[in-house]
């Protein structure tokens, strides 16, 4: 928690309209709860008046009482417009966001580990919607699409029309039926067109592969979530009972996922010192220190990352790498690092906003600039993730061959 390319900054006074409807409707809708990701906040409203509040008013009021087509005016989704142009400004692009009730439901989904469709991570960056990650072993990994993919069309309807949730629910739909998708991969000016076949999307948090003649565990972990932790600990145990000399911990396209869990399994590595600080918007920082008890403190490490790799994947990252306890391979991390908090709104959308910056225990700024690798490996264009799953049939050095970033993490724990 998911660099993908920036669409066109808005104009000023589309900035400025779109900053001042959002608080008209936040003061209009009401706030009802606080829930939050981690810890609950005190709710409170802004100051509705002055100035620029005046205009917007005035021009609101324009729109609603002369604009030539009324069918065209929908309040609805006026306001939410202008909330993500709100949004849009404070740069956290890929992390604070807003959610509309069917969003916040795909996410929990989400985090239940199933649902229907390709499989893809897809977040609203302007006006277009970006795949933040593919999900291991999903239609949409298989097809070749990547993060930072720009979703130009669904089944030929512009997205740049679309809301985020009209996206998903376009992309989602019953397994065995085909969604055609134009795609424009990072770096390249030809679009690309692709029917992709939808399946039940079940997600493996946590998978792996002993390779036993060299004693090398390459874990994968697809997303921080709830019991990955006590998986990888206990994939640890059984790979010493056959002899490991080595751990290669791949977090390429992981999205991140629960602080708790980023926390849990930084701790089964690194014996000391901190987790992370937590920075707050006064600059006042809280640390999280690691948790005593952790199984592989003694294992040679190296862990692998790409553009992918966001949120807790660069907490975890960036820890190893101050305390120098392993090699980071691969390519600079995505660079998301603010600390989310929920508040529903009234009709059950909510915003998620970054309240604090993470930063590595060494005081590094995470935000923006992301995690660079100690030894950077860049991937060839149109060359997949080697999983273990996609991997098994594969020899050592065959996975090594296909897969560069992999095939480097392994050397780095031969050459020890």
């Amino acid at each position: 928690m998911r660099t993908t390319p920036d669409a066109p900054p808005p104009t000023t006074s589309r900035v400025l309209q779109g900053m001042a409807v959002a608080i008209i409707a936040a003061y209009l809708l009401g706030v009802l709860t606080a829930d939050l990701v981690r810890v609950r906040l005190p709710i409170s409203l802004p100051q509705i008046g002055g100035a620029p509040i005046d205009l917007v008013v005035q021009a609101s009021g324009l729109i609603q009482q002369n604009y030539v087509d009324k069918a065209a005016i929908d309040p609805q989704k006026m306001a939410y417009a202008a909330i993500r142009a709100m949004l849009e400004t404070l740069g956290d692009r890929g992390h604070t966001q807003f959610l509309t009730q069917a969003e916040r439901q795909f996410q929990q989904e989400a985090l239940a580990g199933r649902f229907g469709g390709i499989g893809a991570e897809i977040a609203m960056q302007g006006e277009r919607p970006v795949i933040v990650t593919p999900i291991d072993g999903t239609p949409a990994q298989r097809a070749g699409i990547r993060p930072g993919d720009v979703l130009l069309q669904v089944e030929d309807e512009d997205t740049a029309r679309l809301a985020l949730d009209q996206v998903i629910l376009k992309v989602r739909g019953p397994r065995g039926t085909p969604v055609r998708l134009t795609i424009q991969h990072a770096g390249n000016e030809t679009p690309v067109e692709m029917t992709i076949v939808r399946e039940e999307i079940s997600l493996r948090n946590v998978t792996s592969r002993y390779f036993e003649d060299e004693g090398i565990l390459h874990l994968r972990m697809a997303q921080f979530a709830s019991g990955s932790t006590t998986q990888i600990r206990q994939l640890i145990a059984e790979a010493r009972d056959r002899g490991l000399r080595g751990v290669v911990m791949d977090v390429r396209n992981n999205p991140g996922g629960l602080l708790e869990q980023a926390i849990n399994v930084t701790s089964e590595f690194q014996g000391d010192g901190n987790v992370l600080l937590e920075q707050d918007r006064d600059g006042n920082r809280k640390p999280y220190p690691v948790r005593k008890g952790g199984t592989a403190t003694d294992v040679p490490l190296v862990v692998l990352v790409n553009h992918g790799s966001a949120s807790s994947s660069e907490v975890f990252s960036g820890a190893i790498q101050d305390y120098q306890r392993a090699p980071i391979v691969g390519e600079r991390t995505f660079g998301t690092g603010t600390v989310l908090s929920s508040w529903e709104l009234h009709d059950h959308s909510a915003l998620l906003l970054g309240f604090a910056y993470w930063l590595t225990p060494n005081g590094r700024m995470i935000r923006d600039g992301g995690i660079t690798p100690d030894v950077e490996v860049p991937m060839p264009a149109d060359t997949p993730v080697l999983t273990p799953d996609r991997g098994a049939t594969l020899s050592f050095a065959e996975v090594s061959e296909q897969d560069p970033q992999l095939g480097a993490a392994f050397q780095q724990l031969l050459n020890r």
